[in-house]
């Protein structure tokens, strides 16, 4: 299940890659160049066997590819880039929700006076990067979002709360017909209102309505404490190493 739930996110950034032509392919990886390093800029899918990790960094350092890399098996690696500038930041948990089993009490409820607005225009693009960038503390690029408008495949949404655009949310089906929960963030001006899960939720709802057997998704710490509670279970950690000077 673990492999599925992060094929998910790299399928994802696949798509993103595709429609903004910024996908590129490596020898041992692939990996995404978002405009002045912005959301997903990533390299992953990474074969650690035979891959020049020395020739890699170098890369990296020269500006030719991405400053963070995804890798599944932080144990198994480490000492990979042990003695290269690439050092381990952090890690997400890879979580699993079966939605063939029915709606648990504790997501019955899609909080329906939060209102929830669909991304279907270059305007609506514009407010989700601006909210997503102050969510994640990352550039998302109004451009990567304007791209991904008409996808069937996925779905972006915008949270109101108290008259403004409070929080974001994305929706991914992959070829297998799991549903990817990604991208799901809270100004910093609204957090601590439940607006997180009431996200997370409607994405769920939306999930089931696509006929999605399975609902995946990746969790920092805090965010994993939230999804359990939704039902979501744990089944790994995918890890980012980053460039360090």
């Amino acid at each position: 299940m673990k492999t599925e739930i992060i094929q998910n996110l790299f399928e994802l950034w696949d798509t993103i890659g595709q429609r903004t032509h910024s996908l590129h392919r490596g020898p041992s990886y692939r990996y995404v160049a978002g405009p002045e390093a912005s959301w997903p800029s990533r390299i992953y899918d990474v074969v650690t066997e035979g891959l020049d990790v020395q020739r890699l960094a170098s890369d990296m350092k020269s500006g030719g590819l991405p400053q963070s890399l995804a890798i599944e098996d932080h144990t198994k690696h480490a000492d990979l880039f042990r003695g290269t500038p690439l050092r381990y930041t952090s890690g997400v948990r890879t979580m699993a929700l079966d939605l063939d089993k029915g709606p648990t009490p504790l997501v019955e409820n899609p909080e329906p006076a939060k209102p929830f607005i669909e991304v279907q225009s270059s305007d609506h693009a514009r407010i989700f990067s601006e909210v997503a960038s102050a969510a994640f503390g990352y550039p998302v690029a109004r451009a990567t979002v304007s791209a991904l408008l008409g996808d069937q495949r996925l779905k972006m949404y915008l949270h109101i709360a108290g008259g403004a655009y409070a929080g974001c949310g994305l929706l991914f089906l992959d070829s297998r017909g799991h549903a990817g929960l990604h991208m799901i963030g809270t100004h910093p001006g609204f957090r601590g209102q439940g607006l997180g899960r009431a996200m997370s939720v409607k994405l769920r709802s939306e999930a089931m309505r696509l006929h999605s057997q399975k609902a995946v998704l990746v969790a920092s710490q805090a965010g994993e404490r939230i999804y359990t509670k939704l039902g979501f279970k744990a089944y790994g950690t995918l890890h980012t190493y980053i460039l360090q000077p």
